[in-house]
């Protein structure tokens, strides 16, 4: 793992150490707990006064980076699909969420302008995190209350397949919080997330999130100098995951290798996911084909699917208010061509950002350099996994491009005073 470079400020203290509080970071903690624990009821309300206190903040304008505003453009052609939709209430109700999250994630952006306060922010969020969405799937899983084996907690989390893409998210802020944690407890608890979060990804048993954490530990890997201690480090983590992961895990895990025949996906699984999955996968395919440039309404495709999978060229395990069961399937059915374009443009606008940003950084800033690899490993993974989950309207996808993003900005600005400095 990399060192603080003489030019690359140590933390000291502990993660709340010089945060700067105002109303803005307080509103922002109190909306991030209320969306991350389910403790409170105090979302709105903190969400609220995060925005006044984002008008009266002091120490420059609103930032509004580019994913962001492509964030928005994507919400505004949702809003216009809305006027042809023929599921306009389940399109007003999705795109009252989006705008709020979009909101979320400026928020979020203008909160993290100082290495202290983005420290903390991570410290907090996964704090919440372990206490609650953790906590509870693994009490949940011990007290025997899962779906087909398989662990899951409550709200958001109550889909294994969901739970197990923001915990992949997670996993890299637990990696960027320990690449820059000094010696102590809150490194220690890093380390043990580091551990404990793969377990719970496994317990969930989702396919997806398996293939994606390979893929995490492969890039962490790639992107080491020291590979052979990386190397090391990554089969331990898997080494203590797996001790945790249930037999059944295993036997859908070696399910996958009948994947390829499209004629036998019975095999895939004992509850038939694999083909139930295809066949919805199949109505998705005509939607988008009926529906190629604006799509059927941001949020309408349970409905939309509902009335096309009565169709005789379709099995009747797809009937119902199915989800797509693929984040990119999801996008192009509801939001069209365009639509998907703009997502596509979003992701590609901040992991473009990023990696530029650590490529310079390397040398100059390795600590912060690897921090942002962490981050970009996350939203990779969780990218990957959607391609078998519908995970485009999650909010924790958006404040994590948000964290990415402010992340590369502190390690930009610091380049730029090493740049000063060396004059």
């Amino acid at each position: 793992m990399p060192y603080p470079t003489p030019g690359e400020a140590p933390l000291t203290g502990m993660p709340w150490t010089g945060v700067q509080w105002s109303l803005l970071i307080i509103g922002f903690l109190g909306y991030i707990w209320a969306m991350t624990t389910y403790s409170l009821p105090i979302g709105e309300a903190s969400m609220a006064a995060a925005l006044v206190g984002l008008l009266l903040e002091r120490g420059g304008t609103i930032r509004v980076p580019a994913f962001l505003a492509l964030f928005g453009a994507w919400v505004v052609w949702g809003a216009l699909g809305y006027l042809g939709s023929p599921y306009p209430s389940a399109v007003m109700d999705t795109l009252d969420n989006l705008w709020r999250v979009w909101m979320i994630a400026l928020v979020c952006v203008n909160v993290l302008r100082t290495r202290e306060r983005f420290r903390f922010f991570l410290f907090f969020f996964l704090g919440a995190y372990a206490l609650y969405p953790v906590r509870g799937t693994l009490f949940n899983y011990v007290g025997g209350y899962r779906t087909f084996g398989r662990a899951l907690w409550n709200y958001t989390f109550s889909n294994p397949n969901d739970l197990a893409a923001v915990t992949l998210l997670m996993l890299s802020l637990c990696a960027a919080i320990y690449i820059r944690e000094p010696k102590g407890w809150p490194k220690l608890a890093a380390l043990a997330g580091l551990f404990m979060l793969p377990a719970v990804i496994l317990l969930t048993q989702s396919r997806g999130a398996f293939i994606a954490l390979a893929v995490f530990g492969l890039f962490l890997i790639a992107g080491q100098k020291r590979k052979a201690r990386a190397i090391v480090a990554v089969v331990a983590v898997a080494a203590v995951a797996a001790m945790f992961a249930p037999s059944s895990l295993w036997v859908r895990i070696g399910g996958l290798a009948n994947v390829t025949d499209t004629q036998n996906l019975q095999t895939v699984d004992k509850e038939g996911s694999a083909e139930q999955r295809f066949e919805i996968w199949k109505v998705a395919g005509k939607i988008i084909r009926e529906h190629p440039v604006s799509g059927i309404g941001v949020g309408a495709y349970p409905a939309a699917h509902t009335q096309y999978a009565t169709g005789s060229e379709f099995n009747p395990t797809a009937r119902g208010a199915r989800d797509t069961h693929s984040t990119y399937l999801n996008v192009l059915a509801e939001t069209g061509a365009v639509g998907l374009v703009l997502f596509v443009m979003m992701l590609g606008a901040v992991l473009s950002l990023a990696e530029r940003i650590r490529r310079r950084s390397h040398d100059l800033l390795p600590a912060s350099s690897q921090q942002i690899l962490f981050l970009e490993i996350g939203l990779v993974g969780y990218l990957m996994a959607g391609i078998f989950g519908s995970f485009a309207k999650i909010s924790f996808l958006y404040i994590h491009m948000a964290i990415l993003w402010a992340a590369v900005e502190l390690t930009r600005r610091e380049l730029g005073d090493q740049g000063r400095a060396s004059r």
